[in-house]
């Protein structure tokens, strides 16, 4: 599997067989870099690519890290539909993950930590650092949380809407 977190400071998590020793990658700066990582990682075709979707931005984002997350975004989307990896491809909205990861860690704190404050992100980086076994940075902690959510919701509550969701790209 292969979770990411597509912002500028994002990350890219490969975790061979399902384990919970994944490689952890910083967002590539360029498009050539991102599309060089997903190639090597994309082993096997019928992984599932399992990504963080914020729909058109946050309130109060500026207009430049939307459209600057959008450009990211669409890259994304054409680097695997052309590797033929849009069927197994998984989005998730930040208010899906986030409510599973947070009732997980026990807490009523969201668990994104692009917005919160430093003593906070700092408490979702510790969350996350329990739950694998390999050194997790605050670029990190997001695309690994998307992941662990992927791994405790594949047969759980959310599998049929994921089901949905796949055929939804597919007809895409």
């Amino acid at each position: 599997m292969i979770s990411i977190d597509p912002g500028a400071t994002g990350a890219i998590v490969f975790w061979p067989g399902f384990t919970r020793n994944p490689y952890l990658y910083a967002m590539p700066k360029t498009k050539r870099e991102l599309d060089s990582l997903i190639c090597r990682l994309s082993v096997n075709r019928h992984q599932p690519i399992v990504m963080e979707d914020v729909g058109d931005g946050h309130l109060g984002n500026s207009m430049q890290s939307v459209v600057s997350f959008a450009k990211r975004r669409a890259t994304l989307d054409t680097i695997l539909s052309i590797l033929g990896l849009t069927p197994n491809l998984f989005l998730y909205r930040p208010q899906e993950w986030q409510n599973v990861v947070q009732k997980s860690r026990g807490s009523t704190l969201p668990v994104g930590v692009g917005r919160l404050p430093k003593v906070e992100k700092k408490d979702v980086l510790n969350w996350v650092k329990t739950q694998v076994e390999c050194k997790v940075t605050l670029a990190h902690a997001d695309a690994v949380a998307i992941g662990l959510y992927h791994l405790q919701n594949t047969k759980g509550l959310h599998h049929e809407r994921m089901q949905e969701r796949r055929a939804a790209v597919d007809a895409n």
